[in-house]
């Protein structure tokens, strides 16, 4: 395929990077190109399990806290009502809307999936340290108590959810190899902290 070409389908702003990491060669641009999709595609799977097996775990723990404390495990009602919660509750209602827009009962099972993996690792910042922190650090059973640590479990979280953005908008992931090795090994670290069961799961499923 010829460059000009190759650039207008795929975009030459969203190509160039890797042109220049090859010093204008075709050839070596449009080869790592095709092969940053096919390592993107090894991450699919782990990163799936990953996210699934984080937003249920903090809805589980959630739903707990707040049937404990406030005589309902709808924990996104609680969010959009209380004003120190009022950043995640707009984000909430905007998922809310989208259901409702979609013709869809506005409940944790509709919902949970229609909030991004950016909803649930902000619950882990510093501001709710207070008041969310409890609950959610049961999230991750399988860390001994005392290494449990909110600010280490949050740059965790926050380092997997840049790299997968970059997987699914179709950036370029690594240029160097034993990157993705210790991305992949933090997944797979991330999902054992959660559930062993699934941790062994994943190393079933996956193809890296």
């Amino acid at each position: 395929m010829e460059t000009q070409h190759f650039n207008r389908v795929f975009s030459e702003r969203r190509v160039k990077k890797y042109f220049d990491q090859h010093h204008q060669n075709q050839t070596l641009a449009i080869e790592h190109y095709l092969l940053n999709m096919e390592l993107s595609e090894c991450f699919y799977s782990i990163l799936s399990i990953y996210e699934v097996c984080l937003r249920n775990k903090i809805d589980r723990e959630l739903s707990r806290h707040c049937y404990q404390h406030f005589q309902t495990s709808a924990w996104y009602d609680i969010f959009c009502s209380e004003q120190s919660y009022r950043r995640l509750g707009r984000k909430i209602q905007k998922a809310m809307r989208v259901l409702r827009e979609e013709g869809k009962v506005v409940n944790s099972d509709n919902l949970i999936p229609e909030l991004p993996l950016g909803f649930w690792t902000t619950l882990f910042n510093d501001n709710y340290e207070r008041t969310l922190w409890q609950p959610l650090r049961r999230v991750f059973s399988n860390v001994p108590r005392r290494q449990r640590q909110r600010r280490s479990i949050k740059n965790e979280l926050n380092r997997i959810r840049k790299f997968r953005n970059r997987i699914f908008h179709y950036e370029p992931i690594s240029w160097h190899s034993n990157v993705l090795e210790t991305y992949h090994r933090q997944i797979l670290a991330a999902i054992k902290k959660m559930d062993v069961e699934v941790f062994y799961l994943a190393h079933e499923v996956e193809n890296f």
